[in-house]
């Protein structure tokens, strides 16, 4: 269960008298629970879809990455969230206050999954998550990328260019819509002209001025005021040293 609301408690109560719940891990924060769930085995997550920092969806977007790929249930106080959850293949989507029967109603259709899964003949080759494929200019040829292989990105004028493990790419575009559409596959915001994957981040450095800056593919990037929270939790150091300012 990730999340910090009045409602969380409750829910975890619920959980608990649930008895098809085993084990039972709460993060206050989408950071906290990236930490916990790095190379454990959890079969389902009840997300808050709106957290400060790493909201919700931006977590999703991370952990459709992971080797293995708990279930998700976002939950919230209203439906307004509703499509997008599902677009980022969530399970279910419950609204707050969730009764009881909703919520073991949830947890079933997360079991009736696994058995289905658990069931499919051995060999049977498991289709890919959905990846969209963005059309890029090549020497005059147009050729598909995956949205996977973006690592980075950079804003210029009414174009971003996508950094990718083999090369770089410009195309037509504007950075707040890219944000927008691209949060729940793992690209973050982290200034206004920069998109980059977490899991690509190598590096966090405070400059000599006081400024944040990324480390992707021997590039640094600077990080917005806005932003460094979210930096600062992902490195799991809230609180960092200010850099020594030489004399």
């Amino acid at each position: 269960m990730v999340g910090a609301s009045p409602g969380t408690a409750e829910l975890v109560r619920l959980l608990r008298a649930n008895s098809n719940v085993g084990s039972l891990v709460v993060a206050p924060n989408a950071a906290t629970a990236l930490r916990v769930l790095h190379g454990a085995q959890v079969d389902l997550a009840f997300i808050e879809l709106r957290m400060p920092g790493i909201d919700g969806a931006d977590l999703a977007g991370v952990l459709n990455r992971f080797r293995a790929v708990p279930a998700i249930v976002f939950t919230a106080y209203g439906p307004e969230g509703a499509a997008e959850a599902f677009d980022l293949g969530a399970v279910d989507y419950l609204t707050r206050p969730i009764p009881s029967a909703r919520l073991d109603l949830s947890v079933g259709r997360v079991l009736a999954n696994r058995r289905t899964t658990d069931t499919v003949p051995a060999g049977t080759v498991a289709a890919p998550a959905d990846d969209e494929m963005i059309g890029v200019c090549l020497a005059g040829t147009t050729r598909l990328i995956p949205r996977s292989s973006v690592r980075w990105a950079v804003a210029r004028r009414d174009y971003v260019r996508l950094h990718t493990s083999d090369g770089s790419y410009l195309i037509r575009a504007r950075m707040s819509v890219l944000a927008r559409d691209w949060s729940g596959s793992g690209l973050i915001r982290i200034h206004r002209s920069y998109l980059v994957r977490l899991d690509s981040v190598e590096d966090i450095q405070t400059t000599r001025s006081g400024h944040l800056t990324v480390l992707i593919d021997g590039h640094r990037l600077p990080v917005s005021r806005r932003a460094v929270p979210m930096i600062w939790q992902i490195a799991g150091d809230p609180a960092p040293v200010e850099p020594e300012v030489p004399r």
